[in-house]
């Protein structure tokens, strides 16, 4: 037997050394491992068979004895956050190769720059990758404290169709075996610009990581504009009288052939004057005006005041 892991598994002899033709013995392998995590090994079997040794490769997974805890940053736009799809009016500094990430306790994440009209989100998954039940045991279940903790704010999560049983247990205090729960927090500063950093402390029953510790920051910016524009599919802003370029450009589009479509949206800070005073909010001016169409649709709730703008 030979390999990294090669410890974590025993072999018994067969039972017969020496077999004659058509004649068949066994033998056992045991696997106990001695960390968490994919483990493997070789074994070869030594015969005076001309083709020489014979070689197989044996693997087990090791798990926690008990609860553990796993926190990864996970996809926002899959799950609700207390009645409301973050994903639609913010944007997530995060790429998708980030998605299911994890890290250790003690990790510190940036949110970059926010402002009053821009509010950055970080969606996560708080897993238990253990044997036993993952208990939540802070009140509230995700904490934030330092002096600019009231510049954030924890989402509890859920599934959008959450409707049997066990997956109304995720939103309890309880997570089970192999499954999860979800978060997002939202960076929401104000006053004058500089960094805010905030402690995110997730109390829980895991043996070594009874308190896990996000140390969180974010830069409150004084001239981001009050109003934000973004292309829906990519989040990224679109500045006023830009000329056009990769999230303003329709490309080519055949003549009567169909139609191509454009999404935006438009996002203010809620309790603010009204910043949308047109009528229409959103007018189409230009040589080829007739060619294009723009229809809203505006929403508002906790989070600001947002409009979906398509052009078509």
């Amino acid at each position: 037997m030979s390999g990294a892991a090669s410890a974590d598994f025993t072999v018994t002899n067969p039972v017969q050394l020496s077999l004659a033709s058509g004649e068949k013995t066994t033998f056992t392998i045991k696997f106990k491992p001695t960390a968490i995590g994919l483990r493997s090994a070789n074994i070869s079997i030594q015969s005076n068979e001309p083709g020489g040794a014979w070689t197989f490769t044996v693997a087990g997974n090791g798990i926690a004895v008990g609860p553990e805890i796993d926190v990864v940053f996970s996809e926002g736009k899959k799950f609700v956050y207390e009645g409301l799809n973050l994903d639609r009016y913010t944007k997530q500094p995060m790429n998708s190769a980030e998605l299911g990430k994890s890290f250790a306790s003690g990790t510190t994440l940036d949110f970059g720059d926010g402002s009053v009209a821009v509010n950055p989100v970080l969606y996560f998954k708080i897993k238990n990758t253990g044997s036993q039940e993952l208990q939540l045991t802070g009140t509230p279940k995700v904490k934030l404290s330092g002096p600019y903790s009231d510049q954030f704010k924890v989402y509890q999560g859920d599934f959008e169709q959450t409707t049997s049983e066990e997956f109304k247990a995720f939103r309890q205090t309880q997570v089970m075996k192999e499954y999860f729960t979800v978060f997002a927090v939202q960076f929401k500063p104000s006053g004058a610009a500089g960094e805010r950093p905030v402690v995110l402390t997730i109390e829980n029953n895991d043996s070594d990581e009874g308190s896990y510790v996000i140390n969180l920051k974010g830069r409150k910016v004084a001239n981001l504009p009050e109003i934000d524009i973004r292309n829906w599919d990519n989040q990224q802003s679109v500045a006023s009288n830009s000329p056009a370029e990769a999230n303003t450009d329709f490309g080519a589009v055949t003549n009567g052939q169909g139609v191509k479509q454009l999404r935006y949206v438009i996002a203010t800070e809620s309790g603010r004057d009204p910043l949308f005073n047109g009528s229409p909010i959103a007018v189409v001016s230009g040589p080829d005006n007739e060619q294009f169409t723009a229809q809203i649709f505006e929403e508002t709730n906790n989070l600001g005041r947002s409009l979906m703008l398509s052009i078509n």
